[in-house]
């Protein structure tokens, strides 16, 4: 394997979500964790908004264990 750049956390949890949000078995789940926001925050995320990564962070918290230590990310 050959490493070709480093990724941010923030760059990483946008593109998790933008995988998860096109998944029949999870859309649901990201959508009514999204309900207060736009989904253009996943679908054209801006990565230098503190306040956007924050929200991306909180959701994949609250869908999958991100930064809880629980489900996926126990």
């Amino acid at each position: 394997m050959k490493i070709l750049n480093q990724v941010q956390e923030d760059e990483v949890i946008a593109e998790f979500l933008l995988a998860e949000i096109n998944s029949d078995r999870f859309k649901e789940g990201i959508l009514n964790a999204l309900r207060d926001h736009d989904l253009n925050l996943l679908i054209k995320p801006n990565l230098n908004d503190q306040t956007e990564n924050k929200i991306r962070r909180d959701i994949l918290g609250q869908t999958r264990g991100y930064g809880r230590n629980t489900d996926l990310f126990e």
